[in-house]
């Protein structure tokens, strides 16, 4: 098991993936507590809230850990929707939503509806609007005209059904 301390002084093997809630002495209280401050210092025109805390270190480290993840492709596919779901639900971490989201080459071509209405799901079990902003966020850029995803195939709106428009224009142009 790896520890939130050696993610964080990045002493971690290029070859080894575990989901947050495998890590060792990861508090995911002080994680979630510190990105509901950082969204309402955001809300409040703050955008450089907590850039020296610790929660800031831990929130941004598991973040380039997971991108990192992502870079070398280690990050098996049965566990690539779990990770987004703990990381943009359950730690509410907007960094995450924002960086994880440029990593489109994850994400299959032909599963794209799936992905759609899980994430479709996703935000209508929620309350949060933070967890709304990061689901945006996400899908946003996840679900852009143009991005190449596996097997350098491209994504494009017109690929998807009416249906599935309708959903995403509302999670894209909610909040």
């Amino acid at each position: 098991m790896i520890s939130i301390e050696s993610i964080i002084n990045d002493e971690i093997e290029n070859d080894i993936f575990v989901l947050p809630y495998e890590i060792k002495n990861l508090e995911y209280e002080r994680v979630v507590n510190f990105n509901r401050m950082k969204h309402q210092a955001i809300l409040n025109s703050n955008y450089y809230y907590g850039e020296d805390s610790e929660e800031f270190d831990i929130d941004l480290s598991l973040t380039s850990y997971y991108d990192l993840c992502a870079s070398f492709e280690i990050i098996p596919d049965c566990f690539l929707l779990e990770l987004i779901r703990v990381m943009i639900v359950d730690f509410e971490s907007m960094s995450f939503a924002s960086m994880f989201s440029e990593n489109s080459r994850l994400f299959d071509l032909q599963l794209m509806g799936k992905y759609l209405m899980y994430f479709n799901n996703l935000n209508s079990k929620t309350n949060s609007n933070i967890v709304r902003s990061n689901i945006n966020m996400f899908v946003s850029t996840i679900f852009q005209d143009g991005n190449k995803l596996k097997d350098e195939k491209v994504y494009y709106d017109n690929l998807l059904t009416d249906d599935e428009l309708v959903i995403l224009n509302n999670l894209r142009n909610q909040i």
